[in-house]
């Protein structure tokens, strides 16, 4: 008796667990990514930079994060802009979220070198304020540029190994691409999913089928 009780709570747990969603991190789930490069590209007012990336998830964009470096004393931020593409090309029109980085969360150059998978080395841009929602297969696009003469750079490549897109530099598309990572949460937004209905008959039943054990015993010991 005592065997088959442990039994039905266990698959009572395992039910209930079943039920709980996956938890989304902070960050979201990496979609793209460029990891290794071997070049800085200065940023300044005269040269902003960017690069051309295809969505693999459809979901919302919460992040991107890239190897940038600074100057000892920049007068003006950082701006990381996110827009959309036609044909593969960068337009400057919608905004769909426009970020000033601060410079403290952008390290003195030399800068990181390198992106790695399963945790963040560079500076990390959060983006889950702006709800922008990306398309599997859709290209999208993020622009960095800044004011005045200032000292920022991006770490890139000079082969172009990320096959979904292209760096550009001023609005001109090139043969290269920049080293970075997008993050996005595939999650339902709902922290307390509805429950199905055989998921609540299944529990009915265990329910009821403990309370029957229970009487069982309570009847033999009268």
């Amino acid at each position: 008796m005592n065997n088959i009780r442990s039994f039905i709570f266990v698959t009572m747990i395992a039910a209930c667990v079943v039920l709980i969603p996956r938890e989304a991190t902070a960050q979201g789930v990496v979609d793209q990514y460029n990891l290794t490069g071997d070049i800085n590209w200065a940023i300044h007012s005269h040269s902003d930079i960017g690069q051309v990336f295809t969505a693999g998830i459809t979901g919302q964009l919460t992040g991107i994060e890239l190897a940038l470096g600074r100057c000892l004393t920049p007068t003006d931020p950082m701006v990381l802009e996110i827009l959309t593409t036609s044909g593969g090309t960068p337009l400057p029109n919608p905004v769909l979220a426009s970020v000033a980085i601060a410079e403290a969360s952008i390290p003195l150059i030399p800068s990181p070198t390198a992106l790695v998978l399963g945790s963040e080395v560079g500076t990390y841009v959060d983006l889950t304020s702006f709800g922008i929602t990306t398309q599997t297969g859709v290209q999208y696009t993020f622009r960095l540029s800044t004011a005045g003469g200032n000292c920022y750079a991006v770490r890139g490549d000079t082969v172009g190994n990320y096959p979904g897109g292209l760096r550009f530099t001023n609005w001109t598309l090139q043969t290269s691409d920049l080293v970075f990572k997008t993050f996005n949460d595939e999650q339902p937004t709902s922290p307390i999913p509805a429950m199905s209905t055989w998921s609540l008959a299944l529990l009915a039943g265990l329910l009821g089928l403990l309370g029957l054990l229970g009487f069982g015993r309570r009847t033999k010991k009268t």
